[in-house]
């Protein structure tokens, strides 16, 4: 079925290309088919028409060229440290402190940061990605994306070994960047 598509997507662009963008000075040519249902191929069982090849091709194109796979995607921990990298001059410097540093809780090797942020869909205002990040690998160990949508207050808990030396950050949809005290679990 791939090999079908493939072929039909290359004959809808041919098409497209020799049908649409004629070269002026050359002369017309001849066009022989690739295979035609004479040529007792499994794969040409039966003709289509130029209108449903060009559509086959176009929706083809469409599914590929629109979406990534997941592997693909770029992973949460990339988006926070775009974010970091993005904002690093302008960290805790819009908005109201109290609003937006995040409280830590630690118990044994668990860690449980609390935004005492509201998480309003209407203004749309609210706390966007929350994250923790080992100061000496400087790699985020666990990050959560929230939409306005979401319960306030904004928490994320985390496993973290002892002895590794955290910082809790956070980024709001208005008031950009912050970062909380660093501490070791």
């Amino acid at each position: 079925m791939q090999k079908v598509l493939s072929y039909l997507f290359l004959s809808g662009f041919l098409s497209l290309a020799v049908g649409f963008c004629p070269m002026p000075t050359a002369p017309a040519e001849k066009t022989q088919l690739l295979a035609t249902k004479d040529d007792n191929n499994p794969l040409f069982q039966e003709e289509i028409s130029r209108r449903v090849a060009l559509v086959l091709a176009a929706a083809t194109a469409a599914a590929g060229v629109g979406t990534l796979p997941a592997a693909v995607a770029m992973p949460l921990s990339g988006k926070v440290e775009a974010l970091e990298y993005e904002n690093k001059d302008l960290v805790n410097v819009k908005g109201a402190p109290e609003k937006h540093l995040p409280q830590t809780t630690v118990k044994g090797t668990s860690v449980k940061v609390v935004v005492p942020h509201v998480m309003d869909p209407e203004k749309p205002h609210f706390i966007e990605y929350l994250w923790l990040k080992d100061e000496d690998s400087n790699k985020v160990i666990e990050a959560k994306h929230f939409v306005a949508t979401d319960a306030a207050p904004p928490t994320l808990v985390a496993k973290v070994a002892k002895g590794t030396k955290v910082r809790p950050l956070l980024f709001c949809n208005l008031h950009g960047l912050w970062q909380g005290e660093s501490f070791t679990v």
